[in-house]
């Protein structure tokens, strides 16, 4: 390796060409990038006396084979500040054609070599990325029609400064950028690996992402002439980067080496796809891209299940991603890889989705964390493709993963609060809302209509009205049941309703065609009892459509039925039995055992649980103060007091056998 500092007119006299190898990055200088540039230009044409020079880094370059009496070099690292001097020297050439054509043919015979023709003319030869050969072409040789490109932008920002009031002399400006810019050299020796000096530059870097490290990679390991590594790119790369830009090609990349059953960290994408190649010959490794590429197409209808041509298919990926799914990729890239293969039908391929929908849907409804799921998902496919959907049923109902039973589903379906400030949540029920309707009404509904929203029956802002028909305990119902199942409903009249009296919004529901407001007809006030009703009704419905299919007896022991009426004599948590006299003195003794023995964990128990704990001692009607100064909320039915003592057991890290009740 040499290294000298050198000017630039050193660097492009001759017969010479920097080729910009397939494994780089596009150029990507934007316009905060060339306005720096172009100050500093500035500053430096105020230095009467010609001494100061401008560092505009370092140039890492590596000989290719010699084209007598082109000398073609490699340009390895340092692309995108040669190419941002050509583009403004490219600009000062065409102005200069109006002011001064001998100034204008000097600067000609710099940017380009005049013994030669093609792309061997140009003295930068960029990679096809982004448009960027065909636009610099174009440039250099004063073509119209430049197509978008960085590239692009860069010669009209430096156009536009040329032709400001305060334009330098052309002559003064030209005679600076090829004797005052100073840029350190790096030569490479032939038995330096090019690609080995890229990757030790860029691997630790910010300034790459981990899809342009991963192009890279293969389009050295590749290896071949330019003209073989560009048809590649177009026939491979370029449609896949087209499919996913930015993060989500990255993003599909990591999903891609996760499917066979792995954990990989985004900041590892790079190195985990290094160690997959391995030791694979080029023609092995253009296979590898192969796949990459197929399997990209199966991942952008992830994204944007609108491409996906089967209707049953679509409906239930755009339902997977309103309730964010992204962590099953891995495993839904193999599922649409059998598809797509003919070694599954597409009704197992809906069957399959289900199932997954299913899995999700019970945990969100119990409140089981989502931490976890990023364990389950890569090795899913390889435990299960022996008999596939039967494998998946088994895998996913294990103990290990769990997959609610139909008591813990049901109870947790009339209480949770669908309904939050979380958009993510807010998704969620809004599918849950949307299958309760489907189930009902079997004819086609149009949820993308606008108008069709989540209304609140009894409502967010409570009147005079509420108020008294609620009775007194109208704040305990509001806070309890607001957000609700049961008192949520799919409407398109919801601004109309507001928050009108329930006579007034029914007669709405009256006239709307969503079957879920059929049984609001019915009844004749809207109240704790009525809630609880439709509540009870729609969590029927929700066993129907997500049903249980795991193999394991569902447990009763704490299911609404068996605890209803019954008086605890003792809670035994971690194998201690505490004297209670009361369900709420479970409750009680439950949740000062959580304060005593995991506080960390309680920040996120106040989180999950609003309606039942808060600091502000005048947000229940009945509330019980704990010896942290927080107050429980104690005005639960016994089973509701089961699921949230069991709720908050499982996110302190404890196991439901920690946890029972002698009675």
């Amino acid at each position: 390796m040499q290294v000298h500092k050198t000017k630039l007119q050193n660097l492009i006299d001759g017969q010479r060409q920097y080729n910009i190898p397939v494994f780089q990055r596009s150029y990507r200088w934007e316009r905060t990038h060339w306005e720096t540039f172009w100050d500093d230009l500035l500053s430096l044409l105020k230095d009467k006396e010609d001494k100061e020079s401008h560092f505009m880094g370092c140039l890492v370059v590596s000989s290719m084979e010699a084209t007598a009496p082109l000398q073609k070099l490699l340009l390895i690292d340092g692309q995108q500040r040669l190419i941002t001097i050509f583009v403004l020297m490219t600009s000062l050439r065409d102005k200069a054609q109006r002011e001064n054509h001998r100034l204008a043919e000097q600067i000609d015979n710099i940017l380009t070599n005049k013994l030669e023709e093609g792309t061997d003319s140009l003295k930068i030869l960029p990679t096809t990325l982004n448009n960027d050969k065909d636009c610099f072409m174009k440039i250099i040789q004063q073509q119209d029609g430049l197509p978008i490109s960085k590239i692009a932008d860069c010669y009209n920002f430096f156009k536009k400064c040329l032709d400001s009031e305060d334009t330098p002399d052309l002559t003064t400006l030209r005679n600076l950028i090829i004797s005052r810019l100073e840029l350190i050299l790096i030569s490479l020796d032939p038995e330096e690996d090019p690609y080995k000096i890229f990757e030790s530059l860029n691997a630790k870097g910010e300034d790459l992402s981990a899809a342009d490290l991963i192009r890279n990679h293969f389009f050295m390991r590749i290896g071949g002439d330019r003209d073989q590594q560009e048809q590649i790119y177009e026939n491979l790369w370029k449609p896949m980067e087209e499919r996913l830009t930015g993060n989500d090609l990255s993003e599909y990349i990591r999903h891609f080496l996760m499917k066979d059953g792995a954990v990989i960290n985004k900041k590892d994408v790079y190195f985990a796809l290094k160690k997959r190649l391995g030791k694979k010959n080029s023609t092995e490794v253009i296979e590898s891209l192969k796949e990459l590429s197929t399997h990209s197409v199966y991942y952008e209808k992830l994204l944007k299940p609108e491409q996906e041509e089967v209707k049953s298919i679509r409906e239930r990926l755009l339902r997977l991603n309103n309730i964010e799914v992204t962590v099953a990729y891995p495993f839904f890239l193999n599922i649409y890889r059998d598809y797509d293969s003919k070694s599954i039908s597409k009704n197992d391929f809906a069957e399959i989705l289900d199932i997954v929908e299913n899995f999700l849907i019970r945990r969100f409804i119990c409140n089981i964390q989502t931490h976890g799921l990023n364990k389950i998902f890569p090795y899913l496919y390889e435990k299960s493709k022996e008999k596939l959907i039967e494998g998946i049923k088994r895998e996913l109902s294990l103990s290990s993963q769990k997959y609610p039973k139909d008591s813990d589903f049901k109870q947790a379906f009339k209480e949770v609060k669908l309904y939050v400030k979380s958009g993510e949540a807010k998704k969620k029920g809004r599918v849950i809302l949307e299958r309760l309707e489907l189930h009902e009404n079997k004819e086609p509904v149009d949820f993308n209509n606008k108008q069709i929203t989540i209304e609140h029956i009894m409502p967010q802002e409570i009147t005079d009205w509420w108020k008294e028909h609620l009775g007194d305990d109208w704040k305990n119902i509001h806070d309890n049941f607001l957000h609700t199942i049961g008192n949520l409903t799919l409407s398109a009249s919801n601004s109309e309703n507001s928050n009108h009296p329930f006579p007034d919004k029914k007669k709405n529901f009256e006239k709307s065609n969503l079957k879920l407001n059929k049984w609001l007809i019915k009844v004749n006030e809207w109240n704790e009892r009525t809630i609880q009703k439709r509540a009870e009704h729609l969590a029927e419905m929700a066993l129907e459509i997500w049903k249980y299919f795991g193999s394991e007896p569902d447990d009763k022991r704490y299911s609404p039925e068996t605890v209803k009426g019954t008086k605890p004599i003792s809670v035994v948590i971690k194998g201690n039995s505490y004297p209670v006299s009361s369900w709420r003195d479970v409750m009680i003794k439950t949740t000062e055992f959580i304060i005593a023995n995991n506080p960390k964990t309680f920040d996120k128990i106040i989180e999950n649980h609003p309606q039942f704990l808060s600091w502000n001692a005048q947000a229940f009607t009945r509330n019980h103060c704990l010896s942290n100064d927080m107050y429980l909320q104690i005005n639960w039915s016994s089973s509701a007091i089961v699921r949230f003592c069991i709720d908050i057991m499982k996110e302190s890290g404890f196991s439901k056998e920690d946890w029972h009740v002698e009675s």
